[in-house]
C-alpha cells in the first residue's frame, strides 16, 4: 500500500527534490521530435516523467546526496528511487557504457499491473544495433551467470535476467529500449509500440509542442487515469469525494526547474472544450486579482482561492458543468429545499451580493480535532446589504421551520470599538452547494462579517478566533515568511491554492488511508523541512496555465502554539511591561514600544488600545506614578531629548514633555521616599551631570545637580541600606553613592572599568553592590567604601552578568552568559552548571520565579528563541518559543492560572504564550 504515495509525490519528490540535489552541470536541449521512446508508453500511463541527463540522475544517489539519502531512509522516495539506484549501478560497474546513456533521455512511466498494483516502466531511444548490442554486453556483463533467458512476444524478444540479487525484464522494439521489474509491463509496451501511440493523439502533440526543452525534466499527467491512483491512497469517503477529477481535463504537461531554495513546476493543461470537464468553467473568466490572504488569519494552513472577475458567469459556467457531470439534479434540489424552507432563491442573493474573490481556508490544525477551524470566505460589494439578506432568510427559516436549536442570533463584542454579530445558519453544506466537491469539507455552521467580507465558519469559537486574529491586523498578507514566498508568484490567476507544511502536518490523517498517515506520521521531521506550496491556475488562450512553487528550508519548522498573535507597525525597541488598569484592576494591560517609535497601549485580548508617536526610542522603564493622588495612574519614561507623562487615555499629561537641558545617557528611575506619592525623578545627562525633578517637571530645590566623571548608562537606584538612604550608580569607572540632597555620602575605595551590566544588590549581615569589570572579574562593594574582588573564570568584554539565590540557601549563585555558553557558579567559585546553547545568547540572562522555584530565561536571538531553564540547565517543559527580544513575564488577570509571557520578533510580530 505504501508504494501509491510515492506515485501521488513524484511529481515533488522523485521529479523535483531529486533535482535540487544534484551537481550543478548544463542541462542538455532535448530534441522532442527524434525522441520516440513515448511510442511505447502505454497510452493509458497516469504519469510520464522524461529525464534528459541520465548522468545527472544517477548521480543523485550517491553519498554525496545529503537529501537524496534522507529521503529515500526516510522511506519517502519509495520503489522507483531503488529502481533508479539499481539500474545506475548496473551502468557504474561498466564506465565505457555510461558514455553511452548520456546520449538518450530517459522516460519513466507509472502503469498499473493488475487490478490494485502499480509498477514503473523505464525507457529509452536508442540509435540502431550497434546501442543494442552494447546495452545487451552490458546486461551479460553484470548479470549473474546463466541468469539470462529469453523469449518471443509480439515480434519481439523479451529478456529476463538477474543482476546484483534483483531479476528484471527488458525488450527492444521498433528502437527503444524498454525496462522494468514487472515482465507484463514490458509485455504492455512492446505492443503499444506497435500500435496507435501517445504521440499520435492530437492532446499530447498540444502539450508536447509546449513543452521547454531546457527544463530539467517534464512530467505529463493523464488525468483520466491519474485519478485511479489516489482512492488507493485515500480514506474510503475521500475517494468518492474526489472521483470529479476523472473529468479535470485531458492532460496535462509540466517542466521542472530550480532554484537554490525552491523547485518550481510549470506548464499547461489542455481540456477539450466540447467535454464536460471541471476546468472549462475557468474557460470564460479573465484571471482576477488574488488578495484573500489579506482577510486570512497569519495562522492559515492552507487555503484555496477563486479570484473571480464575474462571480454571476461563473456560477452559470459551474451550472452547465453540473449537468454534464451528473450532479446538477442533487444540487438543484437542495437549492430547491432552501426556497420551500425560506422562500428566498439563495442562489440569485448569492450572485448579488458577491464581488469578486472567495475561497476556503483552514487555519490551527490540531491532531485531536484535525477537522476543526475551517471557513468559507467571501468577498461581499455591501457589508450592509450582505447581512441584511442573509439575517432575512435565516429569520424565515426560523419562522417556518420552528427549530429546536436556539440562540441563532449572538454577539461577540472584543472591546467598545470593536462588536460583531454572530448568526448560526442552518445550510452547513452551503460551500459544496454552490462550488461543488472542491469546496467540501468545511461545515457552514455560523457566519459573522467583518468590513465587506463573509465569513462562515464550523463553530461560534472558531469565528470569534478568525475575528479575533483580523482586528489583531495578524493576516497571512502581513507574515514576512509568507511575503517572501509570494514574492515572485503572479499577482493574477483563476484558481490558487496555498499549502502550509509545517501548519497543515496534522491534516494526513484526514486525507490518507491508515497506512500512509503511519509512514507520514513517523517522517514528520522530513516532511516540515518543506515550507509551503502554492500553486496558481490560470486561463490562457485555449490552455490553462499552471505555476507551481515549492519552498524547501532544511530547519525543521515548529509553529508557535500562542494565545494570541499580534503585528506592531515595527519590531520591539524596549521589554514589553505589564501594567495595572486602574478602571479594572483585576486585569492587566501591556505597555510597549515599537522601533516606529510608537508607544502602545495593549489590552489583554491583544488589541491595541492606542499608539504615540514618541521623540525616540524609550530610555528607561515605565513607571506608573499617582501624580494627582487619586488612585488613577499615568505612565512615567524619558527618551533622550524628554521626559514623558502619559495619562491612561494616551494623552500627555499638563506639563510634560519635560525638555532635558542636555541629552540623557540613561534611563530615569522615580522614587517614592516615604510611599506618600512625592515623586522624585532622576536621570543623567551627556554633560555629566545627574538632575532631579518633581513630578510637575520642576527641578528639585536643594538638589546640588551632581557632577561625574564620566557619561552614566544605568538608571540610578535608590537603596535604604542600615537606616540610611543611598542613591547608587556608577559611570565608566566609578561607583558614586550619594545622599538625598546630591552630595556624596561615601567614596568608594574601588577603581576599575565597569562592564556593560548594572549594579546588582546584595543583602544579608553585610549588604554590598555587585558588579563585573571588562574581564568578568566580580567586585562587592560595600558600604563602607570597601570592596573584594574574585575571578570566576575567563570572560570576554561583551559578557552578560547576574545573580540570584537559585537553591534558596541565603547565597547568590553568580550566573554568567557569553556567547553560547552559560555558566552558573557558587559564591565560594565553584562551578556548578557549564551549558551550551544551539546559538548565541543575546541579552542578558533573566531569573524567574514560578511557582516556588526560580527559573533563567534566556533569549537566542539568532536562533528565534526564548529558553527557560531550570537550575540544573534542563528546559522547561513547554520551551523553547518563538521570539528574539527582551520578554515580559506575569499574568494579564487575577483569575488567571497561569503565566502570560510576551516577545516579539524579528518580523514585527507580538506573542501572548500561556506558561503553566
Amino acid at each position: 500500500m505504501r508504494k501509491y504515495i510515492y506515485i501521488f509525490v513524484a511529481l515533488i519528490v522523485v521529479a523535483g527534490i531529486v533535482w535540487f540535489f544534484l551537481p550543478g552541470e548544463g542541462t542538455k536541449s532535448i530534441n522532442y521530435k527524434d525522441n520516440s521512446a513515448f511510442k511505447a508508453v502505454p497510452i493509458h500511463s497516469p504519469l510520464v516523467i522524461e529525464v534528459a541527463d541520465m548522468d545527472r540522475l544517477f548521480s543523485l544517489f550517491t553519498e554525496k546526496n545529503v537529501l537524496a539519502s534522507e529521503l529515500k531512509n526516510a522511506g519517502l522516495t519509495g520503489p522507483i528511487a531503488e529502481d533508479l539506484e539499481y539500474f545506475s549501478s548496473l551502468v557504474q560497474q561498466k564506465p565505457e557504457y555510461a558514455s553511452m546513456f548520456r546520449k538518450h533521455s530517459l522516460l519513466i512511466s507509472v502503469n498499473f499491473e493488475g487490478k490494485n498494483e502499480t509498477d514503473f516502466i523505464f525507457l529509452s531511444a536508442i540509435n540502431g544495433k550497434d546501442e543494442q548490442q552494447a546495452i545487451m554486453g552490458l546486461i551479460r556483463d553484470c548479470g549473474e551467470e546463466g541468469s539470462l533467458s529469453k523469449r518471443e512476444y509480439d515480434n519481439a524478444q523479451i529478456y529476463l535476467v538477474s543482476a546484483k540479487g534483483k531479476a528484471f525484464s527488458f525488450a527492444f522494439t521498433n528502437g527503444i529500449f524498454v525496462a522494468s521489474r514487472k515482465a507484463i509491463l514490458v509485455e504492455e509496451a512492446v505492443r503499444q509500440s506497435n500500435t496507435e501511440s501517445l504521440v499520435d493523439q492530437p492532446d499530447f502533440q498540444k502539450l508536447h509542442r509546449t513543452a521547454n526543452a531546457d527544463a530539467l525534466t517534464n512530467i505529463y499527467i493523464n488525468h483520466r487515469t491519474f485519478t485511479q491512483l489516489l482512492p488507493k491512497m485515500l480514506p474510503a469517503e475521500m475517494g468518492k469525494k474526489i472521483r470529479f477529477l476523472s473529468h479535470y481535463a485531458e492532460r496535462t504537461e509540466l517542466d521542472l526547474n530550480l532554484k537554490p531554495d525552491a523547485i518550481y513546476l510549470s506548464g499547461f493543461t489542455y481540456s477539450n472544450d466540447s467535454s464536460g470537464n471541471y476546468i472549462n468553467i475557468f474557460s470564460k473568466q479573465e484571471p482576477g486579482k488574488i488578495a484573500l490572504e489579506s482577510v486570512l488569519p497569519v495562522n492559515t494552513s492552507m487555503f484555496i482561492s477563486l479570484p473571480l472577475v464575474n462571480p454571476s458567469s461563473f456560477l452559470d459556467d459551474y451550472e452547465d458543468y453540473a449537468k454534464l457531470n451528473g450532479s446538477f439534479y442533487a444540487r438543484e434540489a437542495r437549492l430547491m429545499e432552501i426556497i420551500k424552507d425560506t422562500k428566498v432563491d439563495f442562489l440569485k442573493i448569492f450572485k448579488e451580493m458577491c464581488e469578486g474573490e472567495l475561497g476556503i481556508a483552514f487555519t490551527t490544525i490540531t491532531k485531536n480535532a484535525p477537522a476543526d477551524n475551517r471557513f468559507f470566505i467571501v468577498k461581499v460589494k455591501s457589508q450592509s446589504v450582505a447581512r441584511e439578506q442573509l439575517d432575512f432568510l435565516v429569520n424565515k427559516y426560523i419562522e417556518n421551520k420552528k427549530p429546536e436549536e436556539k440562540d441563532w442570533h449572538s454577539e461577540y463584542r472584543l472591546d467598545a470599538k470593536h462588536s460583531f454579530p454572530i448568526t448560526r445558519f442552518p445550510y452547513p453544506d452551503l460551500s459544496e452547494v454552490l462550488f461543488g466537491k472542491l469546496f467540501s469539507g468545511v461545515a457552514c455552521n455560523y457566519f459573522s462579517l467583518i468590513d465587506n467580507t463573509l465569513v462562515f465558519a464550523d463553530s461560534p469559537g472558531a469565528l470569534k478566533e478568525y475575528l479575533y486574529s483580523l482586528v489583531l491586523g495578524g493576516t497571512l498578507e502581513k507574515d514576512a515568511y509568507y511575503q517572501k514566498f509570494k514574492a515572485s508568484a503572479a499577482s493574477r490567476a483563476n484558481l490558487n491554492l496555498y499549502l502550509n507544511f509545517a501548519r497543515a502536518f496534522n491534516l494526513h490523517p484526514q486525507y490518507m488511508n491508515a497506512d500512509l498517515a503511519k509512514l507520514f506520521s513517523e517522517q514528520e521531521e522530513t516532511i516540515r523541512k518543506f515550507y509551503a506550496l502554492d500553486w496558481q491556475i490560470t486561463q490562457s488562450s485555449d490552455l490553462f496555465l499552471n505555476t507551481l512553487c515549492i519552498k524547501y528550508d532544511p530547519t525543521v519548522k515548529e509553529e508557535p502554539q500562542s494565545v494570541w498573535q499580534s503585528k506592531l507597525d515595527g519590531n520591539l525597541q524596549i521589554r514589553p511591561q505589564f501594567v495595572m488598569n486602574h478602571n479594572d484592576p483585576n486585569n492587566r494591560e501591556l505597555i510597549l514600544q515599537d522601533r516606529a517609535n510608537q508607544l502602545c497601549l495593549i489590552n489583554k485580548e491583544g488589541i491595541t488600545l492606542w499608539k504615540v508617536k514618541l521623540s525616540g526610542p524609550v530610555l528607561s522603564e515605565i513607571y506608573q506614578i499617582d501624580i494627582y493622588k487619586n488612585n488613577k495612574y499615568q505612565y512615567l519614561f524619558n527618551t533622550a531629548d524628554f521626559i514623558y507623562l502619559v495619562d491612561r487615555n494616551g494623552e500627555m499629561v499638563k506639563g510634560y514633555p519635560v525638555s532635558l537641558r542636555s541629552p540623557a545617557t540613561n534611563g530615569l528611575a522615580v522614587f517614592d521616599y516615604d510611599n506618600k506619592k512625592d515623586y522624585r525623578i532622576m536621570l543623567a545627562c551627556s554633560d555629566k551631570k545627574v538632575y532631579a525633578y518633581m513630578q510637575d517637571g520642576k527641578f528639585v530645590k536643594g538638589w546640588e545637580q551632581f557632577e561625574c566623571d564620566n557619561e552614566v548608562s544605568d538608571p540610578i537606584q535608590f537603596l535604604r541600606v542600615q537606616n540610611k538612604d543611598y542613591l547608587v550608580f556608577t559611570d565608566q569607572y566609578k561607583t558614586y553613592y550619594l545622599n538625598r540632597q546630591g552630595k556624596e555620602r561615601l567614596s568608594a575605595q574601588a577603581s576599575f572599568e565597569h562592564s556593560a551590566n548594572p549594579l546588582i544588590f546584595e543583602g544579608g549581615a553585610k549588604p554590598a553592590l555587585l558588579s563585573t569589570d571588562k574581564q568578568g572579574i566580580v567586585y562587592r562593594l560595600y558600604f563602607d567604601g570597601t570592596f573584594t574582588k574574585q575571578e570566576y573564570g575567563k570572560f570576554g568584554e561583551g559578557h552578560y552578568f547576574t545573580a540570584a539565590d537559585l537553591d534558596k540557601d541565603g547565597k547568590n549563585e553568580l550566573i554568567f552568559a557569553e556567547g553560547v555558553q552559560l555558566t552558573i557558579f557558587s559564591d565560594a567559585g565553584k562551578k556548578l552548571l557549564e551549558k551550551k546553547m544551539k546559538a548565541p545568547i543575546t541579552e542578558r540572562p533573566e531569573v524567574i520565579t514560578v511557582g516556588k522555584s526560580k527559573k533563567i530565561g534566556l533569549v537566542c536571538g539568532n536562533e528565534n528563541r526564548v529558553y527557560l531553564l531550570n537550575a540544573d540547565g534542563s528546559v522547561y517543559p513547554g520551551f523553547p518559543l518563538q521570539g528574539s527580544t527582551l520578554f515580559a513575564l506575569g499574568s494579564f488577570s487575577n483569575a488567571n492560572t497561569f503565566l502570560n509571557l510576551l516577545i516579539g520578533d524579528n518580523e514585527q510580530s507580538l506573542y501572548n504564550y500561556m506558561i503553566e
